[in-house]
């Protein structure tokens, strides 16, 4: 009597610890009511391995919710998407037949009617939109550019066909050339089509064709109603097939070492290599709802009827997370690895050791995938409203300067700080209130352009946040302008000066001028930029001049800018190799000789001897036109025969270097 008692209870016992260890979708005794009847294989749930029984992570109660960057309410249903663009705009469908942009801080860009229902988006090359429409509605695809104007839209040769419950009707993918692949058509056909609307190409399929996927070679992988995947080449050509027992609808997956991931309904995963061998399957668990993603580190991702899974790439499960509801979505990688997935009542941030970082609660969230921002901004739709979710937004902007003090053609850096540090994202636009006065980048860096008074303004893309510099530019001192008529001595201080004579022509050339003082300074320093400005000044080309790309153009005075362009245009200036300018060095003896030769259209020939008694001290880049120069008498002003070829040249070497020039021409 006892034995039967203690026996019983045994049994009891060992029934109750079995329930407490299987996922609640194992032990439930009915499968979801969204599987519309369809009948769980409980024998095979329950053919599980200690290790996955370890790595199964039940739901908990109290996860940290996720931070709401703001919501948009829509006047519909959400019906496509959301997808984004290049420029983080946000597109997504109502069923009311209505197309939004939305920007990344939740205003609307612009919204437009449709001829249909949108079903599914896709956003390819220079921010084309693609819209297929709704199955029941219409077979057609719709391209729209990135202001919402209709460029095309194609017909495909039967209306699409809902393939299981709530399963994905055939969504668009892009190839690198921006050619839409997409399929779902009841005449069983898989299309090609060009960016510009015409079709590529067409190919039959055995069943329905599900969502394609994309490999990095163009590979197109697409399942079938029949259980078969395809393979097909950029052109069209089948390469390989492979078959299972179930449909596949689901758009595969392809990482990095080039696996193809693929789920069937009901409860395979396959893993195929690129000439589609099998290389590992996976039936543990009921009712894959997704596509498969991978990771960057491989592993593998899907969500089914009341779980997240995540598979190492041999095959072997990494842990099993329990969500209480069917995964919709799909698996959603971060650049962090975080795994977002979403189900009819919450969307969940999952770290990729299994464990949930935030959830976020709203009915329907997981009735459309879901998208990442550059910032790391999950945005994702519920019934009638689109969500940011997940970032830390920015609090205020402030700058290190608040003044600023600069001299016209001179430059400094203002910094800004977006707060709090933990901010997402940090970018800033900078303004400046009147860019003839000062000039800033968009890295901050401010350039005196003229006198006067400007704001330099700093704004938080997130928020909209500002701060701002007042800048002051006050006058740089330069030559004063053209003395009308010329004395015979214009300055003070060229008496007797070894090239008073050239001084004087120049100016009266309207080569060079002087000083407010009445002094020229013969013997003072010229700079690049100054020097350019004598130059064309003594030229008087017809040129307008090219565009500057020297990467401190920034600081070229105004005064010296168009003679700088000319000079660039006409292959006289050629920077360094560093690709400045650095218009406010001194000009040296070689750099001066090079630029005047250039100047005299004379054809330099490469010399072993220049001819000057310091020949070799001189550069081998300058040689050629220091040669030449002392041939021609350019250089005749070089005293001792010596060019001192890093020598600082003065400004009367340099009217004189002109004047030779011009009389050789």
């Amino acid at each position: 009597m006892h034995s039967k008692k203690r026996n019983i209870m045994a049994i009891f016992l060992t029934a109750a610890i079995t329930l407490s260890v299987l996922p609640p979708a194992l032990a439930a005794a009915e499968p979801p009511s969204d599987f519309n009847g369809a009948e769980l294989d409980l024998n095979k749930g329950l053919d599980f391995k200690l290790n996955d029984i370890i790595k199964y992570i039940p739901i908990a109660q109290g996860y940290p919710k996720g931070k709401v960057r703001w919501e948009r309410k829509l006047n519909g249903t959400v019906s496509a998407g959301p997808v984004i663009g290049t420029g983080g705009t946000i597109y997504l469908g109502t069923e009311n037949k209505k197309l939004y942009a939305i920007e990344a801080d939740g205003t609307v860009k612009w919204e437009i009617g449709l001829s249909d229902s949108p079903n599914r988006l896709a956003v390819g090359p220079e921010e084309m939109i693609y819209v297929a429409a709704d199955p029941n509605i219409s077979n057609e695809i719709y391209a729209f550019d990135a202001s919402g104007n209709k460029l095309w839209e194609f017909t495909r040769g039967g209306p699409e066909v809902k393939i299981y419950f709530d399963s994905p009707y055939s969504s668009p993918a892009i190839d690198a050339n921006g050619v839409v692949i997409i399929g779902g058509a009841n005449e069983r056909k898989l299309y090609a089509i060009e960016s510009d609307g015409v079709k590529k190409w067409e190919i039959a399929t055995g069943g329905v064709p599900g969502s394609p996927g994309i490999g990095k070679d163009g590979t197109v992988y697409v399942g079938d109603t029949n259980g078969v995947l395809y393979a097909f080449t950029p052109k069209g050509a089948r390469k390989w097939t492979f078959s299972v027992d179930r449909t596949i609808y689901g758009a595969p997956a392809v990482a990095a070492d080039g696996t193809i991931y693929a789920t069937s309904y009901r409860h395979g995963l396959y893993a195929l290599a690129p000439d589609g061998s099998l290389k590992w399957s996976f039936e543990g668990y009921s009712f894959p709802r997704t596509s498969p993603a991978v990771g960057a580190d491989g592993a593998v991702y899907i969500g089914t009827a009341a779980e997240l899974l995540a598979f190492n790439p041999d095959g072997t499960v990494k842990w099993r997370l329990n969500t209480g509801d069917t995964v919709r979505t799909n698996p959603l990688i971060g650049a962090d690895g975080t795994i977002y997935a979403g189900t009819d009542k919450a969307l969940y941030a999952v770290g990729a050791d299994g464990n949930v970082k935030w959830e976020f609660a709203a009915s329907g969230i997981g009735r459309t995938n879901h998208v990442i921002g550059t910032d790391g901004t999950v945005y994702a739709a519920s019934y009638s409203s689109l969500h940011a979710l997940g970032t830390v937004a920015a609090s205020s902007i402030s700058l290190n300067k608040s003044m600023l003090n600069l001299q016209e053609g001179s430059g400094d850096k203002v910094t800004a700080t977006v707060n709090p540090e933990e901010a997402t994202n940090k970018r800033v636009k900078w303004e400046s209130s009147d860019n003839s006065v000062a000039a800033v980048d968009s890295m901050g860096n401010v350039i005196g352009v003229a006198p006067g008074t400007a704001k330099i303004t700093a704004i938080a893309e997130d928020g909209g946040f500002i701060a701002e510099c007042v800048v002051t530019v006050t006058p740089a001192p330069r030559p004063a302008p053209l003395p009308t008529p010329v004395p015979a001595l214009p300055f003070s201080d060229i008496e007797e000066h070894w090239a008073q004579a050239n001084i004087v022509k120049a100016a009266g050339l309207y080569i060079a001028n002087g000083y407010p003082d009445g002094t020229f300074r013969p013997d003072g320093d010229i700079t690049r930029a100054e020097f350019c400005v004598l130059l064309m000044n003594g030229m008087k080309p017809e040129a307008e001049g090219a565009g500057l790309t020297f990467a401190d153009r920034n600081h070229i005075g105004e005064w010296a800018v168009k003679a700088v362009s000319q000079a660039v245009q006409l292959g006289i200036v050629n920077g360094y190799p560093d690709g400045t300018f650095q218009p406010d060095a001194n000009i040296t003896h070689a750099e001066m000789i090079a630029m005047v030769v250039r100047a005299s259209g004379q054809a330099a020939e490469e010399q072993e001897q220049t001819g000057f008694a310091d020949d070799a001290d001189i550069p081998a880049w300058a040689k050629a036109a220091a040669a030449l120069a002392r041939q021609s008498g350019i250089a005749d002003f070089m005293r001792n025969n010596r060019m001192e070829p890093n020598a600082k040249s003065t400004r009367a070497e340099a009217v004189t270097a002109i004047l030779n020039m011009l009389d050789k021409k």
